[in-house]
């Protein structure tokens, strides 16, 4: 089950009715006793009757019925020395149907419910899937306007400028200088923008963390990626505009003027 044993051992095939109790106790329960070790510790266990068992190991935190439930105190116990017949078996192999098979030779009583392992945790967390689909074709759909409505303003304010840029131009401006001038004042409202928007979703984050499994909501990663990726869209949509206005014929331009 992916169950990772913390420190102590896992349980033997030695672990059986003619041993003393062992058990093994998860990180939860472990805190229980307030920081000592609790491996060689006795623990009573009630049931049909009283058992003392010897704690063996401690093993990582499991989430039982969802990823967003809080780890609780867990206890293992062996299965030769606690028989419970009331149970679910997993089975791990590369062969479900000859050994779905092989268990109902052995007992044609027996349930036999076929289902990968991949299946049930992708049917625990469908709706959360889609909703965060849902949210990232928005983010999309969202990014894509931004940009498109950045290349359209950054478009409109060099075409009201390709006179000035024809001016410089017939009066020794480069083309480099000129698409300097123009990337550093169109590009200062994105980087702007990218600015607040960076620090509107650091603050917003703390909304959604409790939706997010398995990553931090401020993951830097995740940030630097969006960052990297809008920063990117915006200079391209800021340097087609302006390279096609310093690429225009002055002369041609101050004629038509």
């Amino acid at each position: 089950m992916g169950i990772r044993i913390r420190s102590g051992r896992d349980f033997l095939p030695s672990d059986d009715q003619s041993e003393e109790g062992k058990a093994i106790v998860s990180e939860s329960m472990a805190r229980h006793w307030r920081g000592a070790d609790p491996i060689g510790s006795k623990i009573l266990v009630r049931g049909r009757k009283r058992e003392v068992y010897e704690i063996i190991g401690v093993v990582s935190d499991v989430r039982r019925r969802s990823l967003w439930d809080e780890p609780g105190p867990f206890l293992y116990l062996p299965l030769l020395q606690r028989y419970f017949p009331a149970m679910s078996a997993y089975v791990k192999t590369d062969r479900p149907l000859e050994l779905a098979g092989m268990l109902r030779q052995q007992d044609p009583d027996l349930p036999v419910e076929q289902r990968r392992m991949r299946d049930i945790v992708g049917a625990a967390v469908a709706d959360q899937r889609f909703a965060a689909r849902l949210a990232g074709a928005c983010g999309v759909i969202g990014a894509l306007i931004a940009v498109l409505g950045l290349y359209a303003a950054t478009a409109h304010v060099a075409g009201q400028r390709v006179r000035e840029l024809a001016i410089r131009s017939v009066l020794g401006a480069t083309r480099r200088q000129a698409m300097r001038s123009m990337l550093a004042e169109c590009g200062l409202p994105a980087v702007a923008g990218l600015a607040v928007g960076t620090f509107s979703a650091i603050w917003l984050s703390r909304f959604v963390a409790g939706f997010v499994h398995g990553v931090s909501a401020l993951d830097p990663a995740s940030f630097a990626l969006a960052s990297l990726v809008l920063g990117t869209t915006c200079l391209v949509a800021i340097y087609v505009p302006v390279a096609k206005a310093t690429r225009l014929d002055p002369l041609v331009v101050l004629r038509a003027e």
